[in-house]
Order: structure tokens, then C-alpha cells, then sequence
């Protein structure tokens, strides 16, 4: 039986009932979401476009805020809150910033989120996991509804034990806190017993920060270099590389 440790994620119910009550206590206090084009690494966006401030539609900000998608792809799987005062400094965010968050919501729904493709081979490398006897957990920060979307794509829905996602949480990837609600909704899963998969840079830090071991892929545009040096025990070009490669991993995390 392959030793490759619980991949991020049955469930307690009392640890999950007394999360999904503080998760809504903090939903009533939270800022905001916006989705920066979010979607999980085991998915293909087809959103080549999406990650451009949404605030281009509106030509009263198109001139004052304009990003190549080179500087955008840096903040792919970043807690948007992070980025968009990384990209706009000083006053700016808190002039724009409430506007950005509605346009994009609203614009990433109607016009790319049916872009969304799965990779193959994600079911396959998902039984695989369970045939180990290993649970699995996502930690995504898309809203419930977009997950509800991707999991259908994906067809792994009654392979997964446990979900957090962005409406579990104040803050997003690099923040810890997605995985930290992964690891109690699997059943208190211990962060040493437990490997995050993810493909940007974030991922890596935040599995960091919850003492998780991570693995990257490069599905989401960034290097290997960058994904090793953010802290990825292993990196694969995908998830069909992954599971070619799932033996040697469990070796190498065991």
C-alpha cells in the first residue's frame, strides 16, 4: 500500500459544525470577495483575458489603471485584496476598489466561467489516492457556487471528504486559513500527515504557514524555479504527470 500521506483532506461533526458556525459569524464581517479568475489547479481556464482589472469596462477608470497580463499572472492565486493593494497603491484601492470587486464577479461569471475546462486524468489520479485509503480535501478560494460548477466538471464529487472554500474565510492563499479548515473538516487532520497540491506560488507559502508539505504543478503558469523556491517538495507539469509519478512521490514524502 502506497505510504503517500492524506492529500490536504470522514469528517468530525461537532469540529464541523462549530467551523461552518464561525465561518458565518466572520461572512457577516468579512470584506468583499473578489475572484481574481479563480479556479483550482485541477482545472484549465479558459479566461486568457479575465485577469485584466475589471474597471476596463468602465472608460472613467480605463485610463488610470491599465496592467499587462505579465504583471497580473504574478498575482494568479493571491488573495485579492493583496494584490489589487499591490497594484494600485495609495489612495487609488479605496477609491476603486468596492466597483472592481462588483464588475469582476460579475464579469468573470458571465463571460468566463463556462470557459472552464478539466485536465484529464483528475478521477483517475483521485481513485488512485483513495485506493491508498488516503482522504482528500479541497481548499479553493472560489466562492461556493463557481466550486459547485467545478466539481461538476471534474466529476470527483463522491471522491472528496471535505471543502473549504473562499466563503469559509477572511482572507485567501498565501493566508493559511483554506487549509487549516480543510485539515478540521477532514477530521482533524494533522499538517504533517497531510500534503497540499496546488499550482501557484501561494499555495506553496500558505501550506507552509499551516506546516502542510506541498507539491506544484505548473498548470498555473508559473516556473518550476518559482514553485521549488516558494517551498514545492515536487514539482509536475499536471495531473496526468502527477499520477504517473504518484509512487515516487509517496517514496519521497513518506
Amino acid at each position: 500500500m502506497s505510504r503517500f500521506p492524506n492529500i490536504t483532506a470522514g469528517t468530525s461533526q461537532a469540529a464541523t459544525a462549530l467551523l461552518e458556525s464561525a465561518a458565518r459569524d466572520a461572512r457577516k464581517r468579512r470584506r468583499p470577495p473578489l475572484r481574481h479568475a479563480t479556479r483550482p489547479g485541477l482545472l484549465r481556464s479558459g479566461a486568457a483575458g479575465a485577469a485584466r482589472v475589471d474597471c476596463h469596462d468602465d472608460r472613467s477608470f480605463a485610463d488610470d489603471f491599465q496592467f499587462p497580463l505579465t504583471s497580473l499572472q504574478r498575482h494568479s492565486g493571491e488573495d485579492p485584496h493583496d494584490m489589487l493593494h499591490e497594484l494600485l497603491p495609495g489612495p487609488h484601492v479605496t477609491r476603486v476598489l468596492g466597483r472592481i470587486i462588483e464588475m469582476h464577479g460579475k464579469r468573470y461569471r458571465q463571460k468566463y466561467l463556462q470557459r472552464v475546462t478539466a485536465f484529464s486524468d483528475v478521477r483517475t489520479l483521485f481513485e488512485r489516492v483513495k485506493r491508498a485509503r488516503r482522504r482528500i480535501a479541497l481548499a479553493t478560494s472560489a466562492s461556493a457556487d463557481e466550486l459547485d460548477h467545478y466539481l461538476s466538471l471534474l466529476y470527483v464529487g463522491d471522491l472528496v471528504d471535505a471543502v473549504a472554500c473562499g466563503d469559509d474565510v477572511q482572507h485567501d492563499k498565501p493566508d493559511s486559513a483554506l487549509i487549516e479548515v480543510a485539515l478540521l473538516r477532514a477530521g482533524k487532520v494533522a499538517p504533517e500527515d497531510a500534503v497540499m497540491i496546488g499550482d501557484t506560488p501561494y499555495d506553496a507559502i500558505a501550506a507552509k504557514h499551516a506546516r502542510v508539505r506541498a507539491i506544484g504543478m505548473l498548470s498555473g503558469g508559473f516556473s518550476r524555479t518559482e514553485l521549488e523556491a516558494s517551498g514545492c517538495a515536487a514539482v509536475y507539469r499536471d495531473p496526468a504527470d502527477f499520477l504517473a509519478h504518484y509512487e515516487e512521490t509517496a517514496r519521497l514524502l513518506a
